[in-house]
């Protein structure tokens, strides 16, 4: 006798994503795991939204079904939640079928033209990045195209996704993220999607999201939402600026950030492409002479400068005495009046012409 031995909902939380790893998760899988993903993967590319084993159990097929949506930000119309139902005979399952569920009350018949719409932008985005030189500046292409057009908005359609982020041009951390995964993959790049939090006080306060990219054979941690300085295109008041995030190790990415438990990430050790010791914004030490010449080399071009320590006490020596002894004055082409702040890792002071 033919019994549907169990019914069951899985839930993949758009806040708190599930495995990732730099590395595809297809290559973490059994030999079996793989003959499913590559399964689920050329349904998802036609669209479909139900998908059938035979011989599976439900384990199984949820655990494909979660590598499948980590390694392939371009399929963004599931929210990551399914039904499960697994059919048994004597004891033996015979088949396993998955419901997936469409986000954004998005019709099946729909999916192919949301998805033409982003590889669309994906297209002009790759294309452009591809006409920079310099690996570092390919990847800071993407990186300033997905700040400079995105902004950050809550309960907004897609905004969990790739395509609320590059499409719609208003996403969360997620949509953040999934973007900037989704076009370094294109242009070749070994890049994943990175679940935690923000940290304070040494505690995890709020779920978030950003990116970890090999470069050169190192690897990099990337956070495009917090340097991102608008919300609905309103500036933020806290540390989100410019390219603090941009290639950053993990040691400077545990000061600010949680990494999730689920998360299988390496490492990341490399300094090179670092946005502020590749442009020679970084100081190991504070001295005046060093860090006015970084300023006047900003200012020459722009109305703020900012420069990277070693450490926040080499980063409160300078506070001490460019703006407590208000020797910042003195650099040129400053002006006399100026905001400044120092960022949420204490490593980078910032300061503003008024």
């Amino acid at each position: 006798m033919t019994s549907i031995s169990s019914i069951k909902q899985i839930s993949r939380s758009k806040k708190q994503e599930g495995e990732i790893t730099l590395l595809l998760e297809y290559n973490r899988l059994s030999t079996t795991e793989k003959n499913c993903y590559n399964q689920m993967l050329a349904a998802m590319n036609r669209y479909q939204t139900v998908f059938k084993f035979r011989a599976v159990d439900s384990k199984t097929v949820s655990k494909v079904f979660r590598a499948v949506l980590d390694d392939n930000p371009q399929v963004f119309w599931f929210t990551g939640a399914a039904r499960l139902e697994q059919i048994e005979r004597n004891g033996i399952v015979e088949e396993t079928t998955l419901s997936a569920t469409l986000c954004n009350n998005i019709l099946p018949s729909s999916i192919s033209i949301y998805s033409t719409r982003l590889q669309n932008v994906v297209d002009y985005i790759v294309s452009a990045a591809r006409r920079r030189l310099s690996t570092f500046d390919k990847v800071l292409f993407v990186h300033d195209y997905i700040v400079d057009n995105t902004d950050y908005v809550m309960n907004v359609p897609f905004c969990y996704d790739a395509y609320g982020c590059l499409v719609n041009r208003r996403a969360v951390c997620s949509g953040y993220a999934k973007a900037f995964q989704l076009i370094m993959k294109s242009l070749g790049f070994n890049c994943s999607y990175v679940p935690g939090g923000d940290r304070n006080d040494n505690s995890i306060h709020s779920n978030h999201a950003w990116n970890c990219i090999q470069i050169d054979g190192e690897y990099y941690f990337i956070d495009t939402t917090w340097d991102d300085p608008k919300v609905d295109g309103v500036s933020r008041d806290y540390d989100n600026k410019s390219h603090n995030y941009f290639c950053i190790t993990t040691s400077e990415l545990l000061m600010t950030h949680s990494i999730s438990r689920e998360a299988h990430v390496p490492v990341c050790r490399g300094i090179k492409y670092n946005y502020y010791i590749r442009n020679r914004f970084y100081l190991p030490t504070y001295n005046f002479a060093d860090a006015a010449n970084i300023a006047e080399r900003q200012l020459r071009n722009g109305n703020k400068f900012s420069i990277k320590f070693s450490s926040p006490a080499e980063t409160n020596r300078a506070y001490t005495d460019l703006i407590d002894r208000q020797k910042v004055y003195s650099i040129r082409g400053m002006g006399n009046r100026i905001s400044c702040s120092k960022s949420k890792s204490g490593l980078i002071l910032t300061v503003n012409k008024r």
